[in-house]
């Protein structure tokens, strides 16, 4: 059986064949063949591909309709039909793979963007991150068997010791406050 490489087009068109010569479609790697944004251009290359070789279409028909019928299935028909002035159908699917790819990226990071702001957790999160990101000056403080710190809301120096000095005078468990530069 020829090796499975998703992102070789030839590689998922000749496993698929394969497959379909062995009736053993119910594998991962199988679907996969056709799930990699350009699975109707796989599907046409199978068809090309029958109509050159009579063992691989009867197996494509007893795999598709169990028997049931003599001919390929519609959809397949179809893609093979709409591809049919395509003389280079690996080229065509790896154009088609980067245009799909890029609006379902596009599609998914919308949907994320959307999830994100209707969270109040996510909002949070990213808040934190900001005032972080964006912190000038880092306060460490020192208790007596204990130490922790917190990045100040103060854009100078001189108000970072002055929030550092309250903090201690609002929290006397701490001994010391000691003004450094953030992100150092």
């Amino acid at each position: 059986m020829p090796s499975y490489r998703p992102d070789s087009f030839q590689q998922r068109v000749n496993y698929a064949a394969q497959c379909i010569l062995d009736q053993d479609t119910r594998s991962r790697e199988f679907d996969s063949c056709f799930e990699m944004h350009d699975g109707d251009v796989v599907a046409a290359a199978l068809v090309r591909r029958a109509q050159q070789n009579a063992e691989l279409y009867a197996a494509m028909v007893l795999w598709q309709t169990k028997g049931r019928s003599s001919d390929l299935p519609a959809e397949w028909l179809e893609a093979a039909t709409k591809y049919q002035t395509v003389r280079r159908l690996a080229r065509k699917a790896r154009s088609i793979r980067r245009i799909r790819e890029k609006e379902s990226d596009r599609i998914i990071k919308a949907i994320q963007r959307e999830q994100e702001s209707d969270d109040e957790l996510m909002r949070g999160l990213r808040d934190f991150a900001t005032k972080i990101n964006n912190a000038r000056f880092y306060i460490n403080l020192k208790g007596e068997d204990t130490s922790s710190g917190f990045y100040a809301e103060a854009q100078t120096r001189r108000a970072a010791l002055a929030e550092a000095r309250n903090h201690l005078r609002r929290y006397p468990a701490w001994q010391t406050a000691t003004v450094r530069r953030a992100h150092q």
